[in-house]
């Protein structure tokens, strides 16, 4: 154990980006022995650029951790609201690891901010490391992040004092920012598509009811913010409070989820009607305490059935007005299904929506100005309000709105009139009739005309 009175912490300054980056890189790195697939870090443990951004920045407070003034580690502090303090990252030389100078510095920052009600940190659910050490200093895990894909932490909290720096539903009001809210999802939308008036991208945008105790407010997720919630209590940070069409919305920031639970993977489990639930709590002197269910539940397999795609069909050939068609997916939960139609153009690379958020198992497409081709393909999306996703594809097919009849060339002439009829198109093919009858119509009004002023009246005797 290193004494402690040779601990200290400084604000980074921005020469102290490559030295930060150095050890940061190599703490993660030392991380492969306690459970890491292999060398790796969060993002930009590793970028000089990254450092020296986060060293210079407003909402976030970069401490280098010193002993005897030499650089030994780095401490990310940041704000999520008044009394709410977060450790966005730790990281220490590997060399002065297990020498209670982590301790230490957290210690000292905790200092810096006597006003802090909570901290908060997240860790990654692999790290045997980091859990054991949160832990022992007194961090409480109350849930898991899904802000990365494939990818799950440990999110742990530090109660300072006995107020909590958490807003309630009825403390919202329009214009708010960084708002902490926590509370149970009680309603879920189906999730539906809309394009972007800045980009134009299709995106996929889901609502749902955050209730407490207070009351509930309305909760728009964007894109993949709705795969992040995998249960029905949940934290949002970093979320912002606006008015659409009078009603009060709250939008999440990108990094602002965060589930208030414990993450139990059935999958593998037979289907049943006989599931207990215990759970045991043990306090670091080893006291317990546990509950159990109040009765027995049943585990049965969520599955969304694919929709089948019945018109167009692989090979067809289509115009005009096209009735897309598909079999109805079954939910076996039976959750409300909603489907999302897009059809590509160039098989399947890019994809053009039709319509979204259909109840019905049909749509009229219209096909009329699209260009012909024959690598059309239609894509169905089929949702449920549980955000369970199954989709197909259809092979292509071919888009052909001009007719293409090809038949001999006829030419005729009268005086100076030249009428020529192709029989290439329809509508050429009636266009040319007419101008027949007109040529015709004028020759017999020249011929009437021609014979009154030729032939002079006869005179009278």
């Amino acid at each position: 154990m290193r004494s402690t009175d040779a601990v200290s912490i400084q604000r980074a300054e921005a020469q102290d980006a490559a030295t930060l980056t150095d050890i940061c890189e190599r703490a993660f790195h030392s991380d492969a022995e306690f459970g890491a697939g292999g060398e790796g870090g969060p993002p930009g443990y590793d970028s000089i650029e990254w450092n020296s951004q986060r060293i210079a920045g407003k909402f976030v407070y970069y401490y280098k951790i010193l002993e005897d003034e030499h650089v030994v580690g780095g401490f990310i502090s940041g704000l999520r609201r008044r009394g709410y303090h977060v450790c966005e990252r730790i990281f220490v030389d590997p060399d002065y690891q297990r020498t209670g100078l982590a301790s230490q510095a957290f210690r000292l920052v905790w200092d810096k901010y006597p006003e802090a009600q909570l901290w908060t940190l997240g860790t990654p659910e692999w790290n045997i490391r980091t859990k054991n050490f949160y832990e022992k200093f007194g961090f409480v895990q109350i849930g898991f992040t899904h802000d990365v894909p494939d990818w799950r932490g440990r999110f742990y909290e530090k109660q300072m004092t006995s107020e909590r720096p958490l807003l309630e539903a009825a403390e919202l009001e329009e214009g708010m920012k960084r708002v902490v809210v926590e509370g149970t999802i009680t309603k879920r939308s189906p999730p539906r598509f809309v394009a972007s008036t800045k980009t134009g991208e299709t995106l996929k945008v889901t609502e749902v009811v955050l209730s407490d105790d207070s009351g509930s407010i309305s909760v728009v997720l964007w894109n993949d913010q709705a795969s992040q919630i995998q249960s029905d209590r949940i934290r949002i940070e970093s979320g912002y409070v606006k008015s659409y069409r009078d009603k009060l919305q709250l939008s999440v920031g990108e990094w602002g989820l965060q589930n208030t639970y414990y993450d139990w993977n059935t999958t593998t489990l037979s289907e049943g009607s006989n599931y207990l639930i215990k759970v045991v709590a043990e306090c670091s002197s080893g006291l317990l305490a546990e509950d159990s269910s109040d009765g027995a539940f049943t585990i049965l397999r969520h599955i969304l059935s694919q929709p089948t795609v019945t018109n167009p069909n692989t090979g067809d050939t289509v115009s005009g007005m096209v009735a897309v068609a598909w079999t109805a997916s079954v939910d076996s939960h039976g959750h409300d299904v909603n489907y999302t139609v897009f059809y590509s153009a160039d098989g399947g690379e890019s994809w053009v929506m039709i319509e979204s958020g259909l109840l019905s198992t049909s749509v009229a497409w219209n096909t009329t100005e699209l260009e012909d081709g024959s690598n059309y393909r239609i894509k169905i999306v089929a949702t449920c309000s549980e955000s369970l996703v199954s989709e197909f594809v259809t092979g292509v097919f071919v888009v052909q709105n001009a007719s293409t009849i090809t038949t001999d060339t006829t030419t005729t002439t009268t005086g100076t009139t030249d009428t020529t009829t192709t029989g290439d198109d329809p509508m050429l093919l009636i266009l040319g009739i007419a101008g027949i009858i007109g040529a015709v119509a004028v020759i017999v009004i020249i011929v009437v005309i021609r014979r009154r002023v030729v032939t002079p009246p006869t005179a009278a005797p």
